[in-house]
């Protein structure tokens, strides 16, 4: 859940904005390595490990959003969250 504020109300083609959230995150984590000797020696190690987290993300970014038409738009916006820039395209389906 996050909400979203342009900062001018105008016209403009460009609209640079504020939005901020909370979401629930979840990852899976898993390693698999293999370790080989230099010598002679034929043995080989292998090494699991994996780790599992849930918990509360906090979403808090800035950006701006260019209006090509009506129905398509470019944004990037930088921040918090599950990643730290994103850059896309929006299409508006009446």
């Amino acid at each position: 859940m996050y909400a979203r504020y342009n900062i001018m109300q105008s016209s403009s083609r460009l609209q640079p904005y504020l939005m901020g959230g909370l979401g629930i995150t979840s990852s899976h984590i898993n390693s698999e390595n293999r370790i080989n000797f230099t010598n002679d020696n034929s043995e080989t190690i292998l090494v699991k490990s994996g780790a599992r987290s849930a918990g509360v993300g906090i979403l808090a970014r800035v950006g701006a959003q260019y209006f090509i038409s009506p129905q398509f738009s470019a944004f990037i916006d930088a921040g918090v969250g599950l990643s730290v820039l994103k850059v896309g395209i929006a299409a508006n389906i009446d």
